[in-house]
């Protein structure tokens, strides 16, 4: 079984979708620097949905403790923790649309694939475990 290494590529950009706070107004220019496949067609339908309804964010995500294992050639599976202690998301009447008593770091797991023009998320199925603190 490969080794599980910390994932430089979190650090260096290609998380900018939690750096941002999964931002309700991220750039769908910057959505395809980061995501291609699945993951980019997930987070669009999933930003679009958002939009919407009028939700607006505020505050920001913050990734924690990204480890990497290789799957095969330049695919990796990633996991990481998103501290989402610092986000809420309000509808048009300002009220929060977050789930009372939601878990204030969430491990998701993602596919990222490294290409000549720099890693990817290539697989992301927004599903969520509450990390520890």
């Amino acid at each position: 079984m490969p080794g599980r290494v910390r994932f430089l590529p979190f650090d260096s950009g290609i998380f900018d979708r939690h750096r941002l706070g999964v931002s309700l107004e991220l750039n769908p220019e910057i959505e395809t620097r980061i995501a291609r496949a699945q993951a980019l067609a997930q987070w669009q339908s999933t930003l679009s949905d958002y939009r919407s309804k009028g939700w607006v964010q505020h505050g920001n995500a913050s990734v924690v403790d990204p480890v990497a294992s290789k799957k095969s050639g330049k695919t990796f599976a990633v996991t990481a923790c998103i501290d989402v202690s610092a986000l809420d998301v309000v509808d048009k009447s300002g009220k929060s649309v977050v789930v009372q008593g939601r878990p204030q770091r969430q491990r998701y797991s993602y596919q990222v694939e490294k290409a000549p023009q720099g890693f990817f998320v290539t697989v992301d199925t927004l599903k969520a475990e509450p990390c520890g603190a």
